[in-house]
């Protein structure tokens, strides 16, 4: 199975379960669209989840996409075990920390019934993150559809058991919807916790819980090449979520969280596709640098890149165009405020071409990588601290977005250093601006389509329909379908690799573009 097509089925799954989460935030919004008060005390239960999760998931994933590849095969049954031992432990840890914070965090948010959601809600966290093993060992043992599968069916009923209570709750009575929701979503996380331990036992028989460890120094070494990734991974969601912390905590009229928050965030699809072409990609990284085949690994992230730029160029320009009445179509008039930091937002995803944090990670750059997060930290905590001073609700975007480019431009300019390579072989500028200019001509196209259309949804559906006409049409005149069609069925990337360490010998900079772009 080809990488695109490892890519497409990973994010099939993960778009589904991103897409029932966005879907039950917009259905919570709506239900209490006159009471905005009760969508921000669920979302802040989520806020807490979701700022501090990963930090308990300490590295390991990375650890699978590193070690599994280069250990015998002996070995690697019972490193698998150890990892889910490691998880297990970690969700422990988790559940403790849920249940102690609660009370605080209740405060810290203005939310006095978070602490009351909080001791339901810690299972959740213990479930999950216990049962994180997952994704990576179903990736590493290549069974894509079987995960993809298990994603879709989990989406599907997270959005009927979170949605449900609320949908059917009487008036009055919205705080114990909202509890009786996180109660049905953490017995699904156990099942779900059930389900992944079936499922190793099943595919990964060699070993079991009465072999866990491979040795100490086996353990040693992983929890070694962990750690650095637990620091930056703490230091990273800090950042990314300091800004709703600053709006939750700053702001006392919930309304004002619940507006920035459904507004502040990157577009489900567009971060889902991403981190799936990483995903796949990050074992066949380990092995090309373990092996020093730099001229294959270059090319397999310039091939990388240009399937997310041809993803995320377009569907950036047209979110631009019509973000307002996006959300006064789907959230509700309420909502129309949310447009503005979603408009802010989306002036990162032309640099999101890449999770270059993992990159670097499987390239043996953790401690950079750990740098450049806590700098990003750092100058987003100082400018959302001003700026919401100043500016108010807007601010924190702001400063999020200056300070996410910022960390986004070092990564890359890492990426390049470490494989010792110009830039434009990895990032070629020349087919990148052919992909932004058929994009923001499209643009204009919806621009122009809501400029044609009365009334929101009308407006919402003529600049989508007059995006995708002028896209495709422009694909057609210029040939650049040819070309993205190669790009996404990975035809020609052996020819291309050829041409590639040609033209890296002959040290050419207008070569080396042209071997990149596969005309």
């Amino acid at each position: 199975m080809s990488l695109t097509a490892q890519s497409l089925l990973l994010s099939a799954g993960r778009f589904t379960a991103s897409l029932a989460r966005l879907a039950v935030n917009l259905l919570v919004a709506r239900i209490f669209a006159e009471r905005l008060e009760f969508t921000a005390e669920y979302q802040k239960v989520w806020l807490l989840f979701n700022t501090t999760y990963m930090i308990f998931i300490l590295g390991i994933p990375a650890t699978i996409y590193y070690f599994h590849p280069r250990l015998d095969p002996a070995e690697r049954a019972p490193f698998l075990w150890q990892s889910y031992s490691l998880f297990f432990l970690l969700g422990l840890v988790y559940f403790l920390f849920l249940s102690l914070v609660g009370p605080a965090a209740a405060q810290f948010y203005g939310s006095p019934p978070l602490a009351g959601h909080m001791r339901v809600f810690a299972v959740y966290g213990f479930a999950m993150v216990a049962g994180a093993f997952l994704e990576p060992v179903m990736i590493i043992l290549g069974r894509l559809r079987l995960l993809a599968g298990l994603m879709m069916v989990e989406a599907a009923l997270f959005l009927l058991l979170a949605v449900g209570p609320i949908a059917l709750g009487e008036g009055g009575a919205e705080s114990g919807t909202i509890h009786l929701s996180f109660i049905l979503i953490t017995a699904l996380a156990l099942g779900r916790l059930l389900l992944a331990h079936g499922l190793l036992a099943r595919l990964n028989p060699k070993s079991s819980w009465r072999g866990l460890w491979l040795g100490a120094r086996s353990l040693r070494d992983q929890l070694r090449y962990a750690l650095p990734i637990t620091a930056t991974t703490i230091v990273a969601f800090l950042a990314t979520y300091l800004d709703k912390n600053v709006v939750a905590a700053w702001f006392e009229d919930g309304a004002v969280y619940a507006i920035y928050q459904a507004g502040a965030m990157e577009v489900p699809f567009v971060s889902v596709f991403v981190g799936s072409v990483s995903a796949v990609m990050l074992p066949h990284l380990s092995r090309l640098q373990h092996q020093g085949r730099r001229e294959e690994l270059c090319r397999l992230l310039a091939a990388g890149v240009e399937k997310v730029a041809w993803v995320v160029f377009p569907l950036c320009s047209l979110l631009m165009v019509v973000a307002d009445p996006l959300y006064v179509s789907l959230w509700g008039p309420e909502y129309r405020l949310s447009a503005l930091p979603f408009r802010l937002y989306l002036l990162i995803f032309p640099l999101r071409l890449m999770f270059y944090g993992q990159v670097l990670n499987t390239l043996g750059k953790a401690r950079w990588v750990l740098y450049t997060a806590l700098g990003d930290l750092l100058l987003n905590a100082g400018l959302s601290l001003m700026l919401v001073r100043w500016l108010g609700m807007p601010g924190p975007a702001i400063a999020t977005v200056v300070a996410t480019v910022a960390e986004l431009l070092v990564f890359m300019w890492l990426i390049g250093r470490t494989l010792e390579v110009r830039l434009g072989l990895i990032f070629a500028p020349r087919r990148l601006l052919r992909i932004g200019i058929l994009s923001a001509w499209a643009g204009l196209g919806a621009f122009a389509g809501r400029l044609l259309a009365d009334g929101s949804v009308t407006r919402l559906l003529g600049g989508a329909i007059l995006h995708l006409a002028v896209f495709a049409g422009l694909l057609w005149i210029t040939g650049e379908w040819r070309r993205l069609r190669e790009n996404f069925l990975d035809e020609g990337e052996e020819s291309a690799g050829e041409q590639s360490a040609q033209s890296g010998a002959a040290g050419d900079p207008q070569d080396e573009e042209e071997v990149v772009e596969r005309p």
